[in-house]
């Protein structure tokens, strides 16, 4: 290992190497980098090979593949190479034709890597290298970037020596072409891949591959095997598009698999038996996937239509649960009350809540207001406001039902009545006895009816206690835009500096906004001053970018960064000088806010200097900044 190229002697000396890599002039900076990247710490190399793959010169890359003396070498040349994607195409494409085999190889596997269409017609012409193991990286690469068009190419393989026949079923599995799988079939006897081959028949899927996976898996089971074989099949059969074929062999042998077998046959023969459309009512197959945690999020097609199952599917647990609400969706016209009380009254019904909403849209026969009053009284707070269309179209028959039982209910029940009733003097003052809590409910519940929130009386709470009520004000003006409340908002911001109150002078906007925020910097605690800066980005506009432009030379170190970043939220084609100074800046997150703005504002010098941050050291920042330069 040449000197230049030493790795650090030390984890302390590669960091601080690391560190300073933006600092070195080019050359020096690809040579600390080579010499980072051979770091025996993880996170070191990583970060130097991310930089490297940025900055190295492509005739160094191609350099770094012809080392026969340095593994390593060759290893860091590969990986840089790979982490380009698309980018390596120009480097790796001459080099498939090199006279080196191990060069050609490390083509084939950036090409691999890169994922690049482009690369296909190449890699075909790459299967006629007379090196084997170029041959099998070719085939193994064709499966992950080809297409149809290459399974004759591939096919032939099927009959040559066990590493590129494992390599061309692999690949083909890969390419998902139906093409393949009568070729495919007749190696599922075979002893070296029969089960490779299974995966890869699996992988592909459809009507075809399911008729004939289930003959060889009634074939070994006659045998005393083929338990493996029973989730390929539940796989395949989910995963069509259409009603399976009939299997009238394979169901009876999967249903005499629920019982008597390790959870995981049981598991998968009721898959299997559910994706066939083979299940019943109360059939035993529903409850023993009802405990399985692999099902898919969507139901196979041969439930779409099983309205006849549904009460079974929305009593059962989390993965049937989910089907049954789905299943429910596609036939919502015809869904029973008591159908809709069980999805509704079932312990998973906050984790399906939207698909639930929508269901109870959509039904034609509305829910009991017993089971849709529970739930609402199960639920989180903001999940709660998710429900709120749901009771306000059935608000003639929950009116009634709250009036009833208004001692009872509490505040819940007087939100509920501001929610479906008419905004009135009366209600604003009960609504005003309410705990901030419950006031935060309400604006949630009213945000479509912001006629509710103007009869509360927000200023005087906020005249009563700006502590306590400041947050929900704050949230209220926001919500409906009223000027009275926009006014008490900054009044109050005045006297208190509340957290909530200040974020919402710059939602707010306005100069009378900025007028109150600049008026809070001079006597504010460091916490109310980063509040106020950061307001002052979201406030935008001449009168935000004005003030962040005045005060950015004034800022502490530890309000620098705030400040960048605020800037960044309202900066204009002025800026880019700014922020391209903001690039070489020594605190990391200064160097992140400077990425954000040059990649919003491009221009005349941003490209550059997003390529100097695309090498820094710090990997929110170089990740950030390569992002940006591929958009």
């Amino acid at each position: 290992m040449s000197g230049a190229r030493a790795a650090p002697s030390n984890w302390h000396d590669g960091v601080e190497l690391l560190l300073g890599v933006s600092r070195l002039p080019l050359g020096e900076r690809c040579q600390a980098v080579e010499r980072l990247a051979h770091s025996t710490s993880p996170w070191i190399r990583d970060r130097a090979l991310h930089i490297g793959a940025t900055i190295l010169p492509d005739a160094r890359l191609v350099a770094l593949l012809r080392e026969e003396a340095d593994d390593i070498g060759r290893n860091i040349g590969l990986e840089m190479l790979k982490r380009r994607g698309g980018r390596a195409l120009a480097v790796a494409l001459p080099l498939l034709t090199d006279r080196e085999a191990d060069v050609v190889l490390q083509a084939v596997l950036v090409l691999d890597a890169s994922r690049d269409p482009r690369a296909v017609e190449p890699l075909r012409a790459t299967l006629r290298h007379p090196d084997p193991n170029v041959v099998q990286a070719a085939i193994v690469a064709l499966g992950h970037v080809g297409d149809g068009r290459v399974v004759d190419d591939l096919v032939p393989y099927l009959g040559a020596g066990t590493w590129l026949r494992v390599a061309a079923v692999q690949a083909l599995g890969d390419l998902r072409s139906r093409k393949a799988l009568r070729r495919l079939a007749r190696l599922l006897d075979d002893p070296e891949v029969g089960p490779l081959v299974a995966e890869s028949m699996a992988r592909i899927g459809g009507r075809v591959a399911l008729a004939t996976l289930a003959r060889h898996w009634l074939r070994q089971r006659d045998a005393g095997a083929g338990d493996a074989l029973l989730g390929l099949l539940a796989h395949v059969a989910e995963g069509l598009e259409q009603r399976p074929p009939p299997l009238a062999a394979a169901e009876a042998a999967a249903r005499a698999h629920l019982d008597g077998c390790s959870a995981a046959t049981r598991q998968a023969a009721a898959r299997l038996l559910l994706a066939l459309g083979a299940a019943r009512a109360g059939d035993p197959a529903l409850g023993v996937a009802g405990v399985c945690d692999d099902l898919p999020a969507e139901p196979p097609p041969s439930l779409s239509r099983r309205v006849d199952l549904l009460g079974d599917l929305l009593r059962s647990s989390r993965p049937l649960y989910g089907w049954g609400l789905r299943v429910a969706l596609r036939n919502a016209a015809r869904v029973e009350r008591g159908d809709l009380d069980a999805a509704m009254a079932s312990p998973h019904a906050a984790d399906g809540l939207p698909h639930l909403v929508r269901l109870l849209l959509r039904a034609r026969r509305g829910p009991s207001v017993e089971g849709l009053l529970d739930l609402h009284g199960r639920l989180s707070a903001p999940d709660r406001a998710r429900l709120v269309p749901v009771l306000r179209r059935h608000r003639a028959a929950v009116r009634p039902w709250l009036a009833a039982r208004a001692a009872t209910l509490g505040p819940r029940g007087l939100v509920l009545r501001a929610v479906l009733g008419r905004a009135s003097s009366v209600l604003g003052a009960a609504l005003a006895r309410l705990e901030p809590e419950w006031l935060h409910e309400l604006v949630d519940h009213v945000r479509a009816a912001p006629a509710v929130l103007q009869v509360v009386p927000w200023q005087r709470l906020l005249a009563d206690d700006v502590e306590r009520y400041g947050a929900v004000v704050a949230r209220a003006a926001l919500s409906t835009r009223l000027p009275e409340l926009a006014g008490a908002v900054r009044e109050a911001a005045r006297r208190s500096a509340a957290p909530a109150l200040v974020r919402a002078l710059g939602e707010l906007g306005g100069p009378e906004s900025a007028a109150v925020l600049v008026e809070l910097l001079s006597a504010a605690s460091a916490l109310t001053r980063a509040l106020v800066i950061d307001a002052l980005g979201r406030l935008g506009g001449d009168e935000g970018r004005a003030t962040l432009l005045r005060l950015l030379p004034t800022l502490a170190p530890a309000e620098r960064p705030i400040g960048h970043h605020a800037l960044e939220r309202c900066c204009r084609a002025e800026d880019r000088d700014l922020f391209r100074c903001a690039a070489h800046d020594g605190d990391w997150q200064v160097r992140l806010a400077a990425a954000e703005a040059l990649g919003r504002l491009r221009g005349e010098g941003s490209h550059v200097a997003l390529l100097h941050l695309a090498s820094d050291a710090v990997p929110a920042v170089a990740e950030r900044a390569a992002a940006l330069l591929e958009e």
